[in-house]
């Protein structure tokens, strides 16, 4: 994941801030393979290029107990909002179906879209 990341922000220009941070990441702990690089994907190819203000893509894991939690959070422009909104993107469908199959009734996946934020959470318990 930290490779991907450093991967995107080659390719992106150098006014994209990333801040990734993860921490007490529970030994042990196993989790699907990909399941967070498709939200990671997402929010740098909707991130925004404002001329005027920050681009900005913020990455959190962490683990409590044996729950993982993460959060990415990006700029995003306001046009890239009607675009998703009427897309069906197969690799968040994909996400949901892998959740359900995998972690049952053990997951939590939420996204918000506030002004030009758009913010997803995940949540999974790897009981």
């Amino acid at each position: 994941m930290k490779n991907y990341i450093s991967f995107q922000r080659w390719r992106k220009d150098e006014k994209l801030i990333v801040h990734l941070q993860i921490e007490n990441i529970e030994p042990g702990l196993r989790i699907a393979p990909l399941l967070l690089v498709v939200l990671i994907e997402n929010a740098f190819k909707f991130v925004s290029n404002f001329t005027d203000k920050e681009n900005k893509i913020c990455i959190q894991i962490y683990t409590k107990a044996n729950v993982l939690h993460s959060t990415i959070i990006n700029t995003r422009e306001r046009y890239h909002a009607n675009v998703n909104n009427n897309s069906n993107g197969i690799g968040i469908t994909n996400l949901k179906r892998r959740l359900e199959l995998l972690y049952a009734g053990r997951h939590l996946l939420s996204t918000k879209n506030d002004h030009d934020i758009y913010e997803t959470k995940l949540i999974i318990d790897l009981t």
